[in-house]
């Protein structure tokens, strides 16, 4: 029986060596690209329509999101809880979410009588509480200080300086815990209520009921602050006592 030996001379497996291939080189990379740009043409398009998909679903999120942050901070301004607290704020990091802060922070404009007016009614609500030693709210207000500035930061401060009459741990916690700087709790212990007479004897009275609300705080791991609040308090009274030397 004849048997053909096989070698590389003829087709088959062995291939086409030696004579001319049946797809070019020149040819076969013309396909190649052909079929690259038309590829690279498809994953463009797509990876635009992914695009626009995630631009309108971050759209729709931003906007559910200010809608979240608006309801929750008028619950807050309504009631500073824990609660209405813990939504405000990254739980991580404790840090009110930007679009919340917006939200506290809002300006409200009107014209009466050829007038501008300006009001910040979230804000006042809030400060309204942290006068009255509210933890909550004083929390939110003191962690956000240096986002204030002009007469919105000059509040604060009275108002967080006012909460040391009712609750002098308070504020004495928020210094030892890191949440208020040294400028900020000199201010909040030397300020007084803008409301409160022009006179001397009204600022006195006022600062001295404050010194002995400080001075009432035992807690041991506020003692230093206390120390530093004293001190600060002393200065405001010898300010006053310099202002009007006939007391």
């Amino acid at each position: 029986m004849n048997r053909r030996i096989r070698n590389r001379s003829y087709g088959g497996v062995g291939g086409r060596r030696g004579r001319p291939r049946l797809l070019p080189d020149w040819a076969k990379d013309n396909v190649m690209r052909m079929v690259t740009d038309e590829v690279k043409h498809r994953i463009l398009n797509l990876s635009c329509s992914v695009l626009m998909i995630l631009t309108v679903v971050n759209s729709l999120l931003l906007l559910d999101a200010h809608a979240d942050c608006s309801r929750q901070v008028q619950h807050f301004a309504a009631r500073p809880n824990e609660l209405n607290y813990v939504v405000l704020v990254n739980p991580a990091t404790r840090v009110i979410h930007e679009e919340c802060w917006k939200e506290i922070n809002h300006e409200q404009t009107w014209t009466k009588s050829g007038r501008k007016y300006v009001s910040k009614e979230v804000l006042e609500k809030v400060l309204e509480k942290v006068s009255s030693a509210n933890k909550w709210a004083a929390l939110i207000i003191a962690s956000n200080l240096g986002k204030l500035d002009g007469g919105d930061l000059e509040d604060s401060l009275v108002a967080l300086g006012v909460s040391i009459n009712k609750s002098p741990s308070l504020l004495l916690s928020f210094y030892r815990d890191g949440v208020i700087n040294k400028i900020e709790f000199e201010s909040c212990c030397k300020s007084t209520p803008l409301d409160l007479p022009e006179s001397a004897r009204a600022h006195l009275s006022y600062l001295e009921k404050r010194k002995r609300s400080i001075s009432s705080v035992k807690t041991a791991s506020l003692q230093s602050a206390k120390s530093m609040a004293l001190i600060y308090i002393e200065e405001a009274i010898q300010v006053v006592r310099n202002t009007w030397p006939d007391l």
